[in-house]
């Protein structure tokens, strides 16, 4: 079971958060890496709060290492290698997800030193992630950003429509 510091006072709680989202509620703080590499660090209020990680997490629960202003610096040479470091931590709390990955075919691709194959985070966008099964016609739709001809098959299947239709 994976303990949250929201279990503590629901006003300190709201104030961490609101320190975190003091610059990243905005939209012009950005990362850049050696390589170039530039990614927002911009967290729609909004979204994180409709998330099923907005009521149960604060943002240090996740980004550990990110406690002191300024913040350290990230030593890694790209956006792909801080994902693939990040990813970690989705497995603190959804071990029985995470170990099912390890018998993936993404996993297989990775193991095989393949950096690009998907990670978590990759389709499930931890500060927008909505509940798995509402609705359940987002999953193969999350799997078509990769999976356009397979998705397109599956759609047109029994399987696929009788989803789509009563979702």
């Amino acid at each position: 079971m994976c303990l949250s510091s929201r279990t503590g006072i629901r006003v300190f709680v709201d104030e961490a958060d609101s320190l975190c989202l003091m610059c990243h509620g905005s939209t012009g703080p950005t990362m850049t890496f050696s390589n170039g590499d530039s990614v927002s660090l911009y967290v729609p209020i909004a979204d994180f709060e409709a998330s099923v990680h907005g009521d149960r997490l604060i943002c240090q629960d996740c980004h550990r290492s990110y406690d002191e202003l300024p913040h350290a610096t990230v030593n890694v040479g790209s956006y792909r290698d801080y994902t693939l470091a990040a990813y970690e931590q989705c497995r603190r709390c959804h071990f029985s997800n995470y170990a099912r990955t390890l018998d993936s075919v993404h996993y297989e691709h990775i193991a095989e030193g393949d950096l690009d194959a998907p990670v978590c985070s990759d389709c499930h966008d931890p500060h927008r992630m909505v509940s798995p099964n509402h609705p359940r016609s987002q999953v193969p739709q999350t799997c078509a950003q990769c999976h356009e001809d397979i998705y397109g098959a599956y759609a047109a299947s029994t399987h696929g429509r009788a989803l789509m239709e009563n979702d």
